[in-house]
């Protein structure tokens, strides 16, 4: 096949009032836009606006400005998302979070799986920092080591009970089929995917809560059109810049109410689900009686996921929702 089938990508940045965050990353993708086969697209949700002047050096340059081009959009990744793949025919696209850091080799490495593997529906790097707490250790206690031990099982795969990992930065194969891509840097191939749309429906979460999983989401709905793939030649940085997700209550809640959405999608099973927060909310409860460290925190996680999943179940009206396809 001829090596400039895909010759070309598009990096997708959706962003709000982080202009330190998006500074920090644009400044990575210079050496990408410099090589001609690059072009930034940014989505932005902030107050006020701001100017791709106002970024500073270098980008007064226009060699590198005319490959940056920013639209204003409301808040919601999902809507920003498809706002963007509204503005230009999709190719290849990367949408990468706004407190990302890229590699000089990124696109590079991104256009040659693509030009020997054309039938991938996506791929997704290795995250520096990654899990490195779910290394076995012979220090470990037994529950702490078999947790670890689940937990390697599950890189890459989404549980028949909802819970997913990525694969740590220590994780040697260098190209492996997935079943799902995180959101803060995936790339998609739309000559596959065509008008596959994210899902608006997960801007606030089911029930109105903090949005998690639409990448899982829409990466579910990817795969059946091509595999999935980590593509761990590539190594990016997530400096995770503060926000919502660390507030553990809200990001607890929000989990049981996205798992139980899967499970009204029928992508993973509802007993298993129920039966898997039942019994780590009782785990929690009991490493709280005996005193545990760190245990109260853990119990209130588990406390709201539980009750947030079933009344999430409540509302039938999530079934005649529609899965954000145009």
């Amino acid at each position: 096949m001829d090596s400039e089938f895909f010759s070309h990508l598009t990096i997708v940045v959706c962003t709000k009032d982080r202009l330190g965050s998006l500074q920090s990353l644009l400044q990575s993708c210079v050496p990408l836009v410099k090589m001609g086969n690059v072009n930034i697209v940014i989505i932005d949700s902030s107050n006020p606006r701001f100017n791709v002047q106002d970024l500073g050096f270098p980008f007064a340059d226009p060699e590198i400005t005319s490959k940056i081009q920013v639209f204003y959009e409301g808040p919601g990744i999902p809507r920003a998302r498809n706002r963007a793949l509204a503005e230009f025919e999709p190719g290849l696209v990367t949408f990468v979070d706004d407190d990302a850091i890229l590699p000089s080799n990124f696109s590079d490495l991104v256009l040659k799986h693509f030009n020997e593997y054309p039938l991938s529906a996506g791929v997704a790097p290795r995250i520096h920092g990654m899990y490195r707490g779910f290394e076995v250790d012979n220090d470990d206690r037994f529950t702490t080591r078999v947790y670890k031990e689940r937990v390697q099982k599950f890189f890459g795969k989404i549980s028949h009970y909802g819970e997913n990992f990525w694969y740590p930065e220590t994780y040697e194969p260098v190209l492996e089929e997935c079943e799902w891509l995180p959101g803060c840097c995936m790339t998609y191939n739309f000559r596959i995917l065509k008008n596959l749309r994210f899902n608006t429906f997960l801007e606030n979460g089911p029930g109105k809560s903090y949005a998690v999983g639409e990448d899982v989401d829409f990466s579910t709905r990817a795969s059946d059109y091509g595999p999935l793939f980590l593509l761990g030649s590539i190594e990016i940085e997530h400096r995770e810049a503060p926000g919502t997700r660390e507030n553990r209550i809200l990001m607890a809640k929000a989990r049981g109410a996205f798992r139980a959405y899967l499970s009204y999608q029928k992508r993973i099973s509802l007993f298993a689900t129920l039966y898997h927060l039942m019994i780590s909310f009782g785990f929690s409860l009991l490493r709280f009686i005996v005193g545990r460290p760190d245990a109260w925190s853990l119990l209130k996680e588990n406390f709201v996921s539980l009750p947030s999943f079933l009344i999430e179940l409540y509302r039938r009206d999530l079934k005649d929702r529609s899965i954000g396809t145009a």
